[in-house]
């Protein structure tokens, strides 16, 4: 019974976990603003569903999504349009829920980890690897002290201030990562840090230690003679480890703690008891 009510491939099927979902959080945290109690209008999902159905997405309780017309990028805890991943050259789907869809494209899978309605990419290490070259104090435009992003937007090097927001959209890194930085092999830094957008973070944390050592310097660019690390021919690596999981749900005790649960499995609790 249980594997009927997971099922992919029924639109009943998912609406009812969304649903044992909702009751679940009542339970635990009472009547809440941002629970639904519509699921559906007019064949359409609800705004409050789809968030919802997001919260919980992003809580590892479920790996569907009620609107089937997309899917959720757990990098960036944002919706795309799954039609841009499907493959066109593909007969659409006959039955199931994606039925009358297209079926994703193998490039896409082979980038990134699918489940249900949700995706992330299977890179979940990024090294950017730099050699310093002392810039030329005697040229106004290379100079430490003049540096700035918005003269110099797109410049990839360790004189670069604002080196890890270039990094950051570059490789639209979001969410939970582990940041390594090392210089000449020895890690300077280690740290845990989580990204809603990269102007963001580089606003709040960005600017200031461990990566901001002085007024003058980040520590990528902290030159030996100042008292940093970084020497004419210093190999520095930044290392970006993604905090991530397709967690598996535990749907024993979602469903045990709703009411659709209780409904459905109490029999074979009871049967359980009787043996």
């Amino acid at each position: 019974m249980n594997n009927i009510l997971i099922s992919s491939n029924n639109t009943m099927n998912i609406e009812l976990e969304i649903k044992s979902l909702v009751d679940s959080d009542k339970a635990r945290f009472g009547i809440q603003s941002y629970q639904p109690t519509v699921l559906y209008r007019r064949g359409e999902p609800t705004k409050k569903a789809l968030a919802f159905n997001r919260k919980m997405i992003r809580e590892g309780k479920t790996t569907k999504y009620l609107d089937k017309n997309q899917l959720y990028n757990l990098d960036t805890n944002r919706v795309i349009q799954r039609s841009k991943v499907a493959d066109g050259r593909k007969k659409k789907i006959a039955i199931g829920y994606f039925s009358g869809l297209r079926p994703i494209k193998q490039s896409f899978k082979n980038d990134y980890n699918i489940q249900d309605s949700v995706f992330s990419r299977k890179k979940t290490t990024i090294v950017k690897s730099y050699v310093y070259i002392a810039p030329d104090l005697d040229d106004d435009d290379l100079g430490i002290t003049t540096l700035r992003w918005e003269e110099y937007d797109g410049k990839d090097d360790l004189n670069n201030f604002r080196l890890m927001l270039k990094q950051m959209q570059d490789e639209n890194i979001t969410g939970k990562w582990r940041v390594l930085i090392q210089i000449d092999g020895q890690n300077v830094v280690d740290t845990n840090i989580d990204v809603s957008t990269p102007k963001t973070w580089y606003k709040d944390k960005g600017d200031l230690p461990p990566f901001r050592v002085s007024s003058d310097y980040m520590i990528w660019h902290y030159p030996i003679d100042e008292g940093g690390l970084v020497s004419e021919g210093t190999e520095v690596k930044f290392i970006y480890t993604k905090e991530k999981k397709l967690t598996k749900r535990y749907y024993e005790q979602t469903y045990a703690d709703s009411l659709i649960g209780r409904c459905l499995l109490q029999p074979i609790y009871d049967w359980v008891q009787g043996k």
